[in-house]
Order: structure tokens, then C-alpha cells, then sequence
């Protein structure tokens, strides 16, 4: 087991790599267009029939920007919170060399909703099983790959870089998936 030297990965790495802070920013970015949008509706419409009973919906404009905002606030922490966890299991994780026992693909067909001509699309998930050694115990684990693990030079029976922190050894990262090195 060596220890990792200091080296951090670039924001738009763990933006594109790492499907937790994905998903944390597009969260965030939902839910401010979702505010904006419900602050939008609010704004007085001069033709509007005054008959119209509108309750519910003045109901909804007066709680959904708070909570929109409530969850892109939650999506920021979480979003926040992984970076210090990535580049603390990077920076302070020790080197050990795992070995790529199988890498999996799912694939499925998914159809647009949005044509009337029959268009799929193929969606493909793609997923590493490897196994390693830490403090002489022996561990394996499914880690969810951002793209082709061929992408990150992980092919079936070599060997690659993980970098585990001593306190939680069953949660490592492949060097190659965040550092951008093969």
C-alpha cells in the first residue's frame, strides 16, 4: 500500500465522472429554473378573467420558490460535500492495485415520447467489478463507471489503481476514473 501523492482532479472531471455530482448540479439547476418559473407566474396577467377562480394555483406560487429553492440548497451540500470526500480519498487515500475481475454492460432500448416516428435510442450502463486487498483482507467490489471502462484503460484481469482511505476501505475510486491518467 503506497500513499497517494497530492493530486486533486479538475472540476469539470468530477462534473462529467462522478454520476453523484451529476446529479447534485442538474438538480440545482432544475430547481432554480423551477423558482424562477413559479416567481414568473406571479406576476399579475393584465387580461385575466376576474371570474376565475385561481386558488389553488395562488396557493402554489406562494410555497413552490421556497422549496424549489430548499432543494437547490440540499443538492448544493450534497453536491459539495462529495467533492471533499473525492479529493480527500485522492489526496490522503493510499495507493492499492486491484485487480478488473469482470466488466459488466447493461444495455435497453428506450423509445422517444416526444415524435410520433418510432425512434429508440440505446442506453448502455457500464460497471467494474474489482477486487482488492486492504490491510490484508480481502475485498470486492461493483463500482458504476461514468462511460466504457475501456475509456479509463480497465480491461478484464489487469491491474489498476484504487485509492482507499484506512477509515473506510469497502468505498474506494479508480485513479484512472477521476485523474484522468491511464
Amino acid at each position: 500500500m503506497n500513499f497517494s501523492p497530492v493530486s486533486s482532479p479538475t472540476l469539470q472531471t468530477l462534473y462529467w465522472n462522478d454520476v453523484i455530482i451529476h446529479r447534485a448540479c442538474k438538480t440545482i439547476l432544475f430547481a432554480i429554473v423551477v423558482a424562477i418559473g413559479f416567481v414568473w407566474v406571479r406576476q399579475p396577467m393584465p387580461n385575466a378573467d376576474p371570474t376565475l377562480d385561481f386558488t389553488f394555483e395562488k396557493s402554489v406560487e406562494k410555497w413552490a420558490p421556497p422549496i424549489a429553492l430548499g432543494v437547490a440548497a440540499i443538492a448544493a451540500l450534497v453536491a459539495v460535500r462529495r467533492y471533499f470526500v473525492v479529493t480527500r480519498i485522492l489526496r490522503q487515500g493510499a495507493i492499492v492495485k486491484g485487480l478488473v475481475q469482470d466488466l459488466i454492460v447493461h444495455s435497453w432500448r428506450e423509445r422517444s415520447s416526444s415524435s410520433k416516428a418510432v425512434v429508440a435510442n440505446n442506453r448502455h450502463a457500464y460497471y467494474a467489478v474489482i477486487a482488492y486487498a486492504v490491510h490484508g483482507v480481502d475485498k470486492t467490489i461493483r463500482l458504476k463507471l461514468p462511460n466504457s471502462g475501456t475509456t479509463f484503460g480497465l480491461v478484464k484481469g489487469r491491474e489498476t489503481d484504487l485509492s482507499v482511505l484506512d477509515w473506510a476501505p469497502g468505498k474506494p475510486l479508480i485513479r484512472a476514473v477521476y485523474l484522468g491518467r491511464i
